[in-house]
């Protein structure tokens, strides 16, 4: 099957002999390659790492429509868990020359780990899990019935892309599912401006849970990039610094957020948890703090707060 620049074909011991590739010497690599599908690409590239680079976004892209393809076949039950094939972690690169053999390497991708819980977790003697122990508390209320349903529904709304973010391959899905998760924390279906309003209920957020505000600019230009991603045609748009950082943000939005509905819990509805967060008093001091900062991004969610009423 050719999907230029991608053709998917069998990768048997002759083909990987012709692409000159030793699997002999290398067992790991024939277990992976050899008698496999794989995905060949031709693409232009200064470098064999920037080929890799270019060849894997065109290899995802047509892999993608492979799924659809299987999918979309009527007379077949075929179920999307059925579709949930990878790129392997190993790849070959070899020059578009005469006699050219074949360089083979691996890059990290995605693959299941275990997890073990069978013994009495330790958090002194494994900091990882002792973190883990700890944030999991902070979530409890949205399990434990602490929030009312409806609002504790909202929220683990917003977890559950949190967390699906995690699972995404590429960092571009990965800001789209962190804004969705942004949007069901802090925006409603009345907001016009949604960058703004979200920009600006972390600030108030921020001043009211932690009496501390850090730097609007970054939020704000990290929910443009959405729009970028979802409504423009190039690809790649943001990189693992982006996805990093808005995870950050989102998260501590929830936690922040969790942590608020603790000290008032007669707070029953979204629309209510917004509004106590934005008192006439805390958007006085966010907008205090804003007169440090100028540029348009800052002019808008200083406007924003200015005549949106809360």
């Amino acid at each position: 099957m050719e999907l230029r620049p991608v053709t998917f074909a069998h990768f048997d011991a002759a083909a990987a002999a012709a692409w000159g590739l030793d699997v002999a010497a290398i067992p790991a690599l024939g277990a992976e390659l050899v008698d496999r599908l794989v995905g060949i690409v031709n693409v232009r590239a200064g470098s064999r790492d920037k080929a890799v680079e270019r060849a894997t976004v065109e290899f995802d892209t047509a892999l993608s429509a492979l799924r659809v393809s299987l999918s979309s076949f009527p007379r077949f039950g075929i179920h999307d868990w059925q579709l949930l094939q990878r790129r392997s972690e190993v790849h070959a690169v070899k020059r578009a020359r005469p006699g050219e053999r074949a360089l083979p390497g691996w890059r990290r991708g995605f693959k299941i780990s275990p997890l073990d819980f069978r013994q009495s977790p330790d958090p002194a003697a494994d900091p990882l899990l002792g973190h883990a122990l700890t944030t999991a508390a902070q979530l409890k209320p949205l399990f434990d019935g602490r929030i009312a349903g409806k609002l504790a529904a909202q929220l683990r709304r917003a977890l559950d892309a949190i967390g699906g973010s995690i699972t995404r391959e590429r960092d571009d899905d990965k800001v789209v599912d962190l804004c969705t998760a942004l949007e069901a924390l802090l925006a409603t279906k009345a907001d016009r401006r949604k960058a703004e309003a979200i920009t600006a209920r972390r600030l108030l957020l921020a001043a009211t849970v932690r009496d501390a505000i850090s730097s609007p600019f970054e939020l704000y230009g990290l929910y443009l990039l959405r729009s970028e991603v979802v409504h423009g045609s190039s690809r790649d748009v943001c990189g693992p610094t982006e996805a990093r950082l808005l995870f950050r943000i989102a998260f501590e939005v929830l936690v922040d957020l969790v942590a608020f509905l603790q000290q008032d819990p007669v707070i029953t509805r979204h629309a209510g948890l917004l509004q106590a967060i934005d008192t006439p008093a805390t958007r006085a001091k966010v907008l205090g703090f804003l007169d440090a900062w100028r540029g348009e991004p800052i002019d808008r969610v200083r406007e924003w707060l200015s005549t949106v009423a809360p």
